[in-house]
C-alpha cells in the first residue's frame, strides 16, 4: 500500500508519501503549486513511488479546508485515485505532538495526514462523486436558505412602502409581489402618478388572473391618503429591482438543486 498525505493551502500544497513499511519516499515533503502543472507533478511523483515500491495500491488523504481542496480532489478522482477527505480535528493531535519538538518543520502536517490514513487503514472511506454531489447540495441548500431570508426581508420592505405610498393599492391584489402589481408600482411609484395615468395604458399592464380594473385603481389613487414622498418612491424602486434580482437567483438555484 502507498499512502499519500496532502496538506492543502490556497496557493500551494505540501505532500508526503509512505510505503507499506511506513518508510518515506523522500526525506522531506514535496511542494506543488495549486495549478495543473502542480497537479501533474503530484501524479507523476505518486506513480514513481508506486514503481519504486512495486505497489500501485494508493490511498490519499487530504484535509477538508473549506473550499481550497475541491480542485485538487477533482483532479485526483479524475485519475482514479482513492481519496479520503479528513476532518482536520482528527489529525490535530498528531501534528501538535510533532510540532512541540520541531516547530519549523514544513513537512509535519503532510506527514501527520499520511500517518493518519496508514494507521487507520480499516476506516478509510474513499470520497466519491456521490459525496461531491451531496456536498454541492448542502452548499446550494445553504445558499437557498440565505436567499429566501433576503427575499422575505425585501418583500416586507415593499409592503411597508406601498402602505405608506398607496395603501389602497393593496386591496386590488391578493399577491402584491406578482408581475402585474410590481410592473404598475415600478412604472408609477406613487399614487399621484397612477392618478394621472392613462386608463388604456394601465389596462394593458393588467393580465393573468388579476381581476383589478384600471379605472378602479386610478379612482383609488385620486383619493389615496398615501404620502407623496420622493424618499419612499426611490426606495420602492430599488426594492422592486432587488426583489426581482433575488427571485432570478432563486430560480437558478432551484434548477441547480433539481439537476
Amino acid at each position: 500500500m502507498i499512502y499519500v498525505g496532502i496538506d492543502v493551502a490556497s496557493e500551494k500544497h505540501d505532500f508526503m508519501i509512505l510505503n507499506n513499511q511506513k518508510e518515506q519516499f523522500q526525506k522531506h515533503s514535496m511542494t506543488i503549486s495549486n495549478n495543473i502543472s502542480g497537479y501533474k507533478k503530484l501524479h507523476e511523483t505518486i506513480q514513481k513511488a508506486c514503481g519504486a515500491n512495486k505497489d500501485f495500491d494508493v490511498r490519499i488523504g487530504l484535509e477538508s479546508t473549506g473550499f481550497y481542496h475541491f480542485n485538487l480532489l477533482n483532479f485526483l478522482l479524475d485519475n482514479n485515485y482513492k481519496v479520503m477527505v479528513i476532518n482536520p480535528i482528527l489529525t490535530k493531535n498528531d501534528k501538535s505532538s510533532h510540532k512541540v519538538h520541531n516547530a519549523k518543520n514544513d513537512h509535519i502536517d503532510a506527514l501527520a495526514i499520511c500517518k493518519y490514513i496508514s494507521d487507520t487503514e480499516t476506516i478509510f472511506i474513499p470520497y466519491t462523486r456521490q459525496s461531491y454531489h451531496i456536498e454541492m447540495l448542502k452548499s446550494l441548500a445553504r445558499q437557498r436558505f440565505s436567499l429566501v431570508k433576503q427575499i422575505t426581508k425585501v418583500k416586507l420592505a415593499i409592503y411597508r412602502l406601498v402602505t405608506l405610498i398607496f395603501p389602497e393599492f393593496l386591496a386590488f391584489f391578493s399577491y402584491l409581489y406578482g408581475d402585474t402589481s410590481l410592473n404598475i408600482l415600478a412604472k408609477y411609484l406613487s399614487a399621484s402618478k397612477i392618478a394621472r395615468a392613462q386608463e388604456s395604458t394601465l389596462e394593458t399592464m393588467i393580465h393573468g388572473k388579476c381581476k383589478a380594473k384600471a379605472s378602479d385603481i386610478i379612482k383609488a389613487a385620486k383619493n389615496s391618503v398615501g404620502l407623496d414622498n420622493e424618499i419612499y418612491t426611490v426606495e420602492l424602486k430599488h426594492k422592486i429591482k432587488m426583489f426581482r434580482c433575488l427571485n432570478d437567483q432563486l430560480k437558478d438555484l432551484n434548477k441547480l438543486i433539481e439537476k
